[in-house]
């Protein structure tokens, strides 16, 4: 089977639950030199000194399933030989979808990951990439696709687009990395430009973007300094090394919390209430890192077909054992008898 390449932000926007719980991970206390400043931040000083557990606040249910979508951009775009951005239009596919299970008796998180690839009928009608269903018919209609992929009911929906991710990267006055190679790489017509020395940078949100979702240098610069393409392994070790520098900033200096809480809110406002974002922070606050797993929904790769390009199909013998070992569903008899 060939194992189809991961989106250029691999699974980025799954972070943004992690960045939740980083949040919530820096103790309550942090919170009260700012009341008034955040309403989210009274909110989370509310649900502490109330004792709110997570399951009140989410119609006193055990579990609540999220999925995130990483929404890319929608652009016109120039001429190949062009060095002008395309214009931002409306709309975007889901770039990455992952939904996330928030297991409040067992203080865990469990991810699941959706191929962009993976191609489904909703409703009878014409069988599409389940990415496009965001662009067709917004969050709702993704969360049905998504719904009908894992065959499980998901009660809340996160779109997450880059601009959102450079905003509460800004908000926290930019991060410092450590670059371990030379990165160099310019996309003129999408906008996108990366270019590192190695060693400790700063980087605002437009150059974090650039360095979570660097795959590869420009061809001439692959030739003449001998760069090599990422791997999955280290585009993903950027991206938990940039959320744990977001996290000890604000521990550093947590007078950027208020930013950095506004910030989020403003970005997951429209999905999450304050008080269904405090929840999860300080849900976040009981989960260890041995609590947090992921994996893949399992596909059957089916190769290029007519109309619609190369595609998968899920692997409905192999998903339920998937769903069972993150905890989406309650094991089955067979499987608790082993």
């Amino acid at each position: 089977m060939k194992k189809r390449r991961s989106s250029p932000v691999v699974r980025f926007f799954s972070a943004v639950v992690w960045l939740l719980l980083c949040l919530g991970a820096l103790g309550v206390g942090t919170f009260f030199g700012f009341m008034g400043q955040s309403g989210l931040a009274n909110e989370v000083l509310r649900q502490t000194l109330a004792k709110v557990e997570p399951r009140e606040v989410f119609s006193n249910r055990n579990s609540v399933n999220i999925l995130i979508l990483g929404i890319d951009e929608n652009r016109y775009y120039k001429p190949k030989d062009s060095k002008e951005a395309g214009q931002v239009l409306e709309g975007g596919r889901s770039d990455v979808m992952m939904v996330a299970h928030l297991d409040f008796d067992t203080n865990k998180i469990s991810g699941l990951s959706i191929s962009r690839d993976i191609a489904i009928a909703l409703d009878g009608g014409r069988r599409h990439k389940i990415n496009a269903y965001y662009e067709m018919g917004g969050a709702e209609m993704a969360r049905q696709a998504a719904e009908l992929v894992v065959g499980v009911p998901i009660q809340k929906v996160i779109d997450f687009k880059y601009t959102d991710f450079r905003k509460i990267v800004d908000a926290v006055d930019g991060i410092e990395v450590d670059v371990k190679k030379r990165m160099i790489y310019h996309d003129f017509r999408g906008d996108l430009h990366v270019d590192l020395e190695p060693g400790r940078r700063k980087l605002d949100g437009k150059a974090a973007e650039g360095y979570v979702r660097y795959r590869k240098a420009d061809p001439k610069a692959a030739r003449e300094l001998g760069l090599r393409a990422d791997t999955d392994a280290e585009r993903q070790e950027r991206q938990r090394q940039l959320v744990l520098e977001v996290k000890k900033k604000i521990e550093g200096n947590p007078r950027l919390l208020p930013s950095f809480a506004n910030a989020m809110m403003s970005t997951l406002g429209k999905n999450l209430t304050e008080q269904e974002f405090a929840a999860v922070i300080l849900f976040g606050r009981k989960v260890g890192e041995n609590k947090v797993q992921m994996d893949t929904v399992p596909f059957i790769d089916l190769g290029i077909q007519p109309g619609i390009g190369w595609i998968m199909d899920v692997d409905r013998d192999k998903l339920p054992e998937v769903l069972e070992k993150l905890g989406f569903v309650e094991p089955s008899t067979a499987t608790a008898s082993n």
